[in-house]
């Protein structure tokens, strides 16, 4: 019987033998399989199309990241004000409303005698029920004091 690879006389020894070498077996196989380089060069042009697909994909990722970063401290921030709206914390309300230009609740309000220097958001509503103005009035208190509490940290 002759090698499958080199077609030379297999020495004596196993009935069964198809190869001189193990060599020689593993050169029949490549022989019968050989390596595409087509494919290899196929397979890196569509590795690096797919890498920069990902890597536009992670920018894109990155930059709705921040957004969501800034939208999370804006949103943290407003509810830190909200919180400080209906907390019982003294605050100097008289002070900033003599820094505000004046409207009519601003004068009623400055012109009461006994509205403290500092107080919660409930005392000042008490002053301003006070006034009997008009039904506008608690609506624009409550849009001050928002406005103060945006104004001091």
């Amino acid at each position: 019987m002759d090698c499958k690879y080199c077609h030379q006389e297999l020495p004596e020894g196993r009935s069964n033998r198809q190869y001189c070498s193990d060599a020689h077996k593993q050169a029949h196989y490549r022989q019968i399989h050989p390596v595409k380089p087509v494919q290899a060069e196929a397979s890196i042009a569509e590795l690096t199309e797919h890498v920069e697909r990902l890597q536009s994909l992670l920018k894109i990722e990155q930059a709705r990241n921040t957004e969501l970063e800034t939208e999370n401290m804006r949103l943290t921030s407003r509810l830190d004000i909200e919180q400080r709206y209906y907390d019982s914390q003294p605050r100097n309300f008289r002070a900033w409303l003599r820094k505000q230009p004046r409207t009519d609740l601003i004068g009623r309000l400055l012109d009461r005698e006994n509205l403290p220097l500092k107080g919660s958001r409930v005392l000042y509503e008490a002053h301003v029920r006070a006034l009997r103005g008009p039904d506008t009035d608690m609506q624009e208190f409550s849009d001050m004091w928002r406005k103060m509490l945006l104004s001091t940290p």
